[in-house]
């Protein structure tokens, strides 16, 4: 036992003197470097011009990437299929890699059961104007209505047009409170969103699209909030007894419950109940 701890010793020893040897002859020309201006331009040329010459075989790269169908094709495929594959592995769900489509979201609230989460895409071409696309929405808005007639629902309408999305609830009395697609951004961020659960010792803080941020959007409803949970990796409860901690980009904080969602106008946001 002595042996051992006698070579550790001697081995830790030995290390702080060679480091001490290494520092005496860099330090020299740290010293050197410090004093000498001229050196020290050269040095921030250097590095400004290596950043340069990075950022441009970055672009480079990257329009080469873009402009040709087999690489950008296959790199979208590999993104894909590791984006599928790791929200397999950590269930939790991924949208469509389609530019265009519409969802439905609904939580179905029965006395039996717990709240059920359902959700159902439909697509449609590129070649077809929002203004098509957002007339689809009484549609939509029947097909959930015929679907949960016997049960209490509180549903979400989303449409995604090229990377713009637009977020509307549904009621089964009323429609949508708002029939108006806008495709005009907000001033309106949200630097923080906290939910967070009496059954939870942890918080989630989720993650809204910036392209989210749209007049008229309807946003932070309990299935909008439910939907942000499926579609992250994290484990998390949800029932109606959930609050969020909100802070907005004017630094005011706030908090919300499951009777609540946000209503964003281009300089300000209306919190309002469902």
């Amino acid at each position: 036992m002595y042996d051992i701890v006698y070579h550790i010793m001697s081995f830790l020893a030995e290390f702080s003197q060679s480091i001490g040897r290494i520092i005496s002859y860099i330090k020299p020309c740290i010293l050197w470097v410090a004093t000498n201006p001229s050196v020290q331009l050269i040095m921030l040329n250097t590095f400004m011009f290596t950043t340069k010459i990075s950022t441009l075989i970055k672009m480079k790269a990257n329009r080469i990437y873009e402009n040709t169908p087999f690489l950008y094709k296959t790199g979208q495929i590999l993104g894909n299929v590791t984006k599928f594959v790791k929200s397999a592995c950590y269930n939790y769900r991924v949208e469509p890699n389609n530019t265009n489509w519409t969802n439905i979201s609904s939580i179905i609230l029965t006395q039996s059961v717990a709240a059920k989460y359902e959700e159902k895409y439909d697509f449609f071409d590129e070649s077809e104007p929002a203004e098509v696309c957002a007339n689809v929405l009484d549609f939509l808005t029947a097909k959930v209505n015929k679907l949960s007639l016997n049960n209490t629902t509180i549903d979400l309408y989303t449409l995604k047009v090229g990377d713009k999305y637009v977020y509307r609830n549904l009621s089964r009395v009323t429609g949508s409170h708002s029939q108006k697609f806008d495709f005009k951004n907000s001033k309106i961020r949200f630097l923080s969103i906290e939910y967070t659960h009496p059954k939870m010792t942890t918080t989630i803080y989720l993650d809204i699209p910036r392209n989210a941020y749209l007049i008229g959007n309807e946003i932070l409803s309990a299935t909008f909030v439910l939907r942000c949970l499926k579609y992250q990796v994290k484990s998390f409860i949800f029932d109606l007894d959930y609050a969020l901690n909100l802070m907005d980009n004017n630094i005011k904080q706030f908090t919300m419950n499951s009777e609540q969602y946000c209503l964003l106008g281009e300089m300000e946001y209306t919190v309002k109940r469902i």
